[in-house]
């Protein structure tokens, strides 16, 4: 089972309501769990919960799905099948797209001909996270879904991360839920190439509370997670360095000439090199004139 798989699968039993709702678009009155393990299926499903809406009452049936698969059809109808014989109740199966082009909320029909007569159209939504707008996953309070926010459109930005982490930690979650969220997190952000900026945001003793982490560790699958998150969390550490050096510079400018103009200390911050930055900083200390280190600054 991938790291991903161990996520979602985490999340689902952690907060049913909130995948509930994802998944239908609107709100539920009851989520209930129920047991997974289809026989006759060589893969166990990843998540179902019978569902009670108004008068309604139905089997949810998800499956969490990174990356194009020729059987997800063949799965989805065998899962859908195995549900409703055993629940004995109307089953509606999502797939849960990590990836994908087109609408965020589609709909796929599979279908079998015999003879040119038509035996199976087998019908499933599927609700593709890269194209939902990371805000409205933000907004929508339910905790959940801020895990998934580095999947959605716009999610892999610094400012939203940090805003999906921030949320996480002011949530009103035990200490072993926040640590799955946050983990969770950083798993999906792997999906999109942005684990070593989580690693920045999210300290790994964090993540080591969780079930989540536990499991990808039985799994030995945690050496490649650790490495994308310190990379970030050493790339953080560099950044950080360099803007302290920069913010120096400036402060000792603005003590030794009082007034200095926003253009010159934008330019200072904007300078990363480290060798630059102490060169900066002497010249700042030893110039005469605030004339004389802009042209230290523009040389």
């Amino acid at each position: 089972m991938g790291e991903n798989d161990l996520a979602f699968k985490r999340l689902a039993a952690l907060r049913p309501g909130d995948l509930a709702r994802l998944l239908l678009g609107g709100d539920v009155r009851k989520v209930k769990p129920v047991p997974t393990d289809l026989p006759a299926q060589r893969r166990e499903p990843d998540w179902a919960a019978r569902i009670t809406r108004g008068r309604e009452s139905f089997i949810l049936h998800a499956e969490c799905q990174r990356d194009d698969d020729a059987d997800v059809d063949l799965r989805m109808l065998g899962y859908h099948v195995g549900f409703h014989l055993r629940e004995r109740a109307p089953v509606r199966s999502v797939l849960l797209a990590l990836e994908g082009e087109g609408a965020a909320r589609q709909r796929r029909t599979y279908r079998v001909r015999v003879g040119g007569r038509e035996e199976i159209a087998f019908r499933y939504d599927v609700l593709v996270l890269a194209q939902l707008p990371a805000g409205k996953l933000l907004d929508a309070r339910h905790p959940l879904l801020l895990a998934l926010v580095p999947l959605a459109r716009g999610g892999g930005e610094r400012a939203t991360l940090a805003e999906a982490v921030r949320r996480i930690r002011r949530a009103k979650l035990g200490p072993s839920a926040r640590a799955d969220l946050l983990t969770a997190l950083a798993v999906f952000a792997g999906v999109r190439d942005r684990r070593g900026l989580v690693g920045s945001l999210v300290r790994m003793a964090e993540m080591k509370k969780s079930v989540i982490y536990q499991e990808i560790f039985a799994a030995g699958r945690t050496k490649g997670l650790e490495q994308g998150l310190n990379k970030g969390l050493n790339k953080g550490l560099v950044q950080g360095q360099q803007k302290g050096q920069a913010e120096a510079v400036a402060g000792v400018l603005a003590v030794r000439f009082a007034q200095v103009p926003d253009a010159v200390r934008e330019r200072v911050m904007k300078v990363t090199d480290p060798e630059r930055l102490r060169s900066l900083l002497a010249a700042a200390i030893r110039c005469a004139s605030l004339d004389e280190f802009e042209r230290e600054l523009g040389a």
